[in-house]
């Protein structure tokens, strides 16, 4: 059974919320590298290996950080309703 990895949050005002957790680059292609989560074998990332750091190799540990961005998922659902209304002839 897979571990549930490590990852904090803390408050970024107004109900805000950060994550954060630990990766461990575990190997580095073209044109990807796979990040692994410590305590959790089976949870991993498939990313562009353009993202990481400039100097990053095997091994090495990075912080991942997951934000919500309240006010662009705001504008994209005002987007799309008024893509909507506009093709329902609103």
């Amino acid at each position: 059974m897979c571990g549930e990895g490590s990852g904090r949050s803390r408050e970024a005002g107004a109900g805000h919320l950060i994550f954060f957790m630990k990766a461990v680059v575990e190997r580095i292609g073209d044109p990807t590298a796979v990040l692994v989560i410590p305590d959790s074998d089976c949870l991993r990332f498939n990313v562009p290996a353009v993202l990481l750091p400039e100097g990053c190799s095997e091994g090495d540990i990075l912080t991942l950080v997951f934000e919500r961005d309240d006010g662009a998922t705001r504008e994209a659902h005002d987007r799309v309703a008024r893509i909507i209304a506009g093709l329902m002839g609103e």
